[in-house]
């Protein structure tokens, strides 16, 4: 059981990015099942680092760019963007969140 739990933190997994929230910022890209490779050129292996890496990324960096295989596609988003405008998003596209509280 322990060596199970210690190897399933390191499955990898296969990352669609299938929509993109719309924002005044993400308005020009578009979306058709896009395989995630990289964020800020880190390898991604699975949807626990993916998450663990954009909140670091939005704490340390100034921008997020995600990329793809097999398509000539980059989205690069602002980190100052999506703190100012998370709350909107989040309203936005999820609708309300009883006591949200950003991570970052």
């Amino acid at each position: 059981y322990i060596d199970y739990q210690v190897s399933s933190t390191n499955t990898s997994q296969i990352i669609i990015l299938s929509q993109i929230f719309v924002t005044e910022f993400t308005e020009d890209y578009y979306t058709y099942n896009f395989i995630l490779t990289t964020v800020n050129d880190i390898e991604i292996n699975n949807l626990e680092h993916l998450y663990k890496v954009v909140q670091k990324e939005l704490k340390d960096s100034d921008h997020i760019k995600f990329e793809f295989k097999h398509v000539n596609r980059i989205f690069v988003l602002s980190c100052a963007d999506i703190k100012k405008n998370q709350e909107i998003i989040i309203q936005e596209n999820l609708g309300d969140i009883p006591d949200y509280q950003p991570s970052y």
